[in-house]
């Protein structure tokens, strides 16, 4: 009789901190950095400048 033993390996998904402010979306790139998709009325890494 064999077994069948299955790993899954999750990555940590850095939006779920909700890093980006004023409403700007976080978007997750292929390396699982991120990015800050900004609002027109705001800037920074994170949004954080209105």
């Amino acid at each position: 009789m064999s077994s069948l033993r299955i790993v899954i390996v999750l990555a940590d998904n850095p939006c779920a901190a909700n890093p980006c402010k004023n409403g700007g979306t976080c978007e997750v790139r292929p390396d699982y950095s991120y990015r800050c998709a900004c609002t027109p009325n705001s800037k920074g890494s994170h949004c954080q400048c209105e």
